[in-house]
C-alpha cells in the first residue's frame, strides 16, 4: 500500500530526520534545565557557524534543544566580527519559522515572543543567509553571534508507579512531606495531591 502524505506531514517528516541526524551529529546546544521558580530563566549559547554550502543560504542550520513549561521568547545578536550582513530564518520545532530583518555586524534582533509553546522540549534551529558586501562576493563562509532563549520553569515531574517513591525516591520530586504522601499520589491516580 502506498500512503501518500500531505505537505505539512511531509515536512513534519522531514524536520524530524533531520532533528534526529544533527542530534546524533553534535549539532545542537543543549541548555541546563532551568531551577523550579516563578520567575522567567534566560540562557544564552554563544556560537559560530562554518557553512558548507555555496551560495548565501547557510548550510548546516543551528539548534538549541532546551525545556520551558511554555514560555519562549529569543533575541539573537549577530558576531560584531562578521564581515557581511545576514538574517535569520527561526523555526521552532515543525511548526512556526520566523524570519529576521537583515542584521549588520554586531546588531541584534528585537526580542520575539515565539511563545505560548507547549510545556516540555523544543528544538530551536536558525538559519543565516548572507548579503554581498565586505568579504562577502556571492558565498556565506561563516556566521554566528549569541542566541538568548527566555523560558519559564517546566511543570514539576510527579511519579508514575509506587516503585518511583521508594527509598529517597520521594524526595526528588520536591512536593511530596514523607515516601507515603507519594505513593498515596501514584495509587489514587494524582487525586490525593502532594502536601507540601
Amino acid at each position: 500500500m502506498v500512503r501518500i502524505l500531505s505537505r505539512s506531514r511531509l515536512a513534519a517528516l522531514r524536520f524530524s530526520v533531520a532533528a534526529t541526524l544533527a542530534l546524533a551529529l553534535g549539532l545542537f546546544a543543549t541548555g541546563p534545565t532551568p531551577a523550579r521558580a516563578d520567575a522567567l530563566t534566560t540562557t544564552t549559547y554563544n556560537f559560530d557557524v562554518t557553512c558548507v554550502s555555496i551560495g548565501q543560504l547557510c548550510s548546516p542550520t543551528y539548534g538549541i534543544f532546551f525545556e520551558t513549561g511554555g514560555v519562549l521568547q529569543v533575541q539573537f545578536t549577530a558576531l560584531p566580527s562578521l564581515c557581511s550582513d545576514i538574517s535569520l530564518t527561526i523555526r521552532a520545532d515543525a511548526a512556526s519559522t520566523w524570519l529576521t530583518e537583515v542584521l549588520t555586524p554586531g546588531a541584534s534582533t528585537p526580542i520575539m515572543n515565539i511563545g505560548p509553546v507547549t510545556p516540555g522540549w523544543h528544538l530551536l534551529f536558525m538559519q543565516a543567509t548572507g548579503y554581498e558586501g565586505g568579504c562577502n562576493s556571492g558565498t556565506l563562509a561563516s556566521w554566528g553571534g549569541t542566541m538568548s532563549v527566555t523560558t519559564s520553569a517546566p511543570p514539576p515531574r510527579l511519579p508514575t508507579s509506587t516503585n518511583q517513591c521508594k527509598g529517597a525516591g520521594w524526595q526528588s520530586f520536591g512536593v511530596f512531606k514523607n515516601q507515603g504522601d507519594c505513593v498515596s499520589f501514584v495509587a489514587t491516580g494524582g487525586e490525593n495531591p502532594p502536601a507540601n
